[in-house]
């Protein structure tokens, strides 16, 4: 029995083109070799992923700035290109990752800043017992978790994964510092998921973590928010075997659903003009989009989300209906790159200039 959200919604797509290396440094490093050095005012670290389209776009922002940076992608790291050493032996703890391919040396204390960004290490082998993968992945995941506590004032986000702030927490710090939500059930108790979507004209349900995740390294699996009127009593086995957000559709041909990209306390704001009713995902390249201002109470309340949130950066997402906005989540890593040609700007120099004033 499929889970209601994933039921009849599931895009597939093979990422093949995953082991393309297109970041702008290690393009430089390839040609030029490996002793090419930079003299720079500030240097940070990115722990990603090679799917991160926008660090592969940002290293020439980088530079041009007087900034350099390095990358270390989660899939070099599971694949075991580098060793990872925390060396107690000083009066504080030291900690150096090592390319064992150019044995080149990462010194976490050389950095002025590190920036953790979709990752998260995936050490399945299909070749060994199960319980060895789950060992391999419990034991990098603690060690990159332990990055955050050592280098407090560093970090650009207090964890390693960007699963920390999850969408439950996100909506009780959204009411704290004032903003408005959707009225919300997370659940998968049929009979109040049935009960609580039976008071509203339409309903949407999606996921608590993300809407995509890989089947195995190159395979990946994405699902859409899903629109429906009232469930059937025939769903209550999908509907109960996995919770998940359920909320009145807000969105119709009055409203706006409106992105809002925040560095520090920069932030610029755009909406969807031709909304299609439903999920954009995968209508993305049809979507047009048009600046909007943020009202001054709102911009308030999102500088106090991301300071009790502790974090720097982030997208956020609003549906604006009779005027009033409404909270609907945060996505930690940003993910602005797709925004940035829809809009035909560059978010790049904002990113720029909240790390020079750091």
């Amino acid at each position: 029995m499929t889970p209601f959200l994933l039921e009849h919604n599931l895009r597939r797509r093979e990422y093949t083109h995953k082991e393309i290396d297109k970041d702008f440094k290690h393009a430089i490093l390839s040609k030029y070799g490996t002793n090419y050095h930079l003299k720079t005012k500030k240097k940070i670290i990115i722990f990603s992923t090679q799917l991160d389209t926008e660090m592969d776009e940002m290293g020439v922002y980088f530079l041009s700035r007087n900034i350099d940076y390095d990358r270390i992608n989660s899939e070099e790291i599971a694949q075991g290109y580098f060793s990872f050493s925390i060396n107690y032996t000083q009066e504080a703890p030291t900690v150096v990752l090592q390319d064992k391919r150019s044995k080149i040396n990462y010194d976490l204390d050389n950095y002025d800043y590190i920036w953790f960004r979709h990752f998260s290490v995936n050490c399945t082998n299909n070749a060994v017992n199960s319980y060895e993968n789950e060992y391999r992945e419990q034991e990098w995941m603690s060690l990159f978790s332990s990055i955050p506590m050592l280098y407090k004032n560093k970090v650009f986000m207090p964890s390693y994964s960007d699963g920390f702030l999850t969408k439950p927490y996100q909506l009780k710090l959204a009411r704290k510092v004032g903003l408005k939500i959707i009225p919300t059930l997370i659940s998968n108790n049929y009979e109040e998921i049935d009960t609580f979507t039976q008071r509203n004209s339409e309903n949407i349900v999606k996921a608590i973590y993300h809407h995509m995740f890989f089947t195995d390294r190159n395979n990946l699996v994405e699902f859409n928010t899903k629109n429906f009127i009232h469930l059937d009593s025939k769903e209550q086995e999908n509907v109960s075997q996995v919770p998940a957000i359920y909320q009145p559709n807000y969105l119709n041909s009055t409203s706006k659903e409106v992105r809002v990209t925040v560095f520090g306390e920069k932030m610029i704001a755009y909406y969807y003009q031709n909304y299609f009713g439903k999920d954009w995902h995968p209508n993305l390249q049809k979507l047009r989009v048009k600046k909007i201002i943020i009202p001054s109470d709102i911009e308030n309340n999102i500088i106090n989300f991301f300071k009790l949130a502790n974090i720097s950066f982030g997208t956020i997402d609003f549906i604006i209906q009779d005027k009033t906005w409404y909270f609907l989540e945060v996505n930690v890593n940003g993910d602005w790159a797709w925004l940035e040609n829809l809009a035909d700007t560059s978010f790049s120099d904002l990113l720029i200039e909240t790390l020079l004033e750091r």
